[in-house]
């Protein structure tokens, strides 16, 4: 009897046919993540640390991830998460092609906690993904402020709210090598348009994504249906 979509292009979407029986609810930031967050809020970024969450895929954009900080010099990347055993030695081929020191490295997955102490410490957090819906990973690193590079697909730019011309982070094409190097660049090179970016993307988490937030407008979208 009713619609609820995570983000504002499905929404947009289901109006353009007509559909009136709709709302717009974002998935809400986990009170545990906040909470973590806070806990390594001190916690100081690493020099020309990159980092990656998620799973080790192609469509995660991990490979084009690899060849744009390849060409960067001095940066290490760090990738959490678990993959296939051939991607993961692909991958690492891939790396040797650009330093013969172990520039990459894998971890594979890791507690909740570790997750956000990493992102708390990162000083780029890149996820350079073909495609997505609303991604948690997303709301995770704005909460812990890191400056982030991701791609405009799905809900992402409206969490970054990149077409408003606010600093929240950089979106760049899906599978675009250069377009990625230059943002991880830019956020290496320019300290303080990297740390406004993670500070502008804290507070917009905690602005639009709280979980009080969110489940104020469930109750009011639930009082005003049933």
């Amino acid at each position: 009897t009713h619609i609820i979509v995570i983000d504002r292009s499905s929404y947009d979407a289901l109006m353009s046919h007509g559909i009136v029986n709709i709302d717009y609810l974002p998935n809400p930031l986990s009170p545990v993540t906040e909470s973590l967050a806070n806990q390594y809020a001190s916690l100081s970024r690493q020099d020309n640390m990159v980092l990656f969450v998620g799973h080790i895929v192609k469509t995660k954009g991990i490979f084009e991830l690899i060849e744009a900080c390849g060409e960067l010099p001095d940066v290490k990347l760090k990738v959490l998460g678990m993959g296939n055993a051939t991607v993961v030695e692909e991958l690492q081929s891939l790396a040797s092609r650009y330093r013969e020191d172990d520039w990459v490295e894998f971890t594979g997955n890791l507690p909740a906690e570790d997750v956000i102490s990493e992102m708390c410490q990162c000083a780029v957090f890149a996820l350079p993904t073909y495609t997505e819906g609303f991604p948690n990973v997303i709301l995770e690193s704005m909460t812990c402020a890191c400056p982030i590079v991701t791609t405009c697909v799905g809900a992402i730019p409206e969490m970054l709210d990149i077409h408003n011309g606010e600093n929240y982070g950089i979106c760049v094409a899906p599978q675009d090598v250069r377009e990625l190097r230059l943002a991880i660049s830019r956020m290496l090179t320019d300290a303080d348009y990297a740390k406004s970016c993670g500070a502008n993307a804290q507070k917009r988490v905690k602005e639009m994504y709280s979980m009080p937030i969110i489940w104020e407008r469930m109750c009011e979208i639930w009082d005003r249906v049933y």
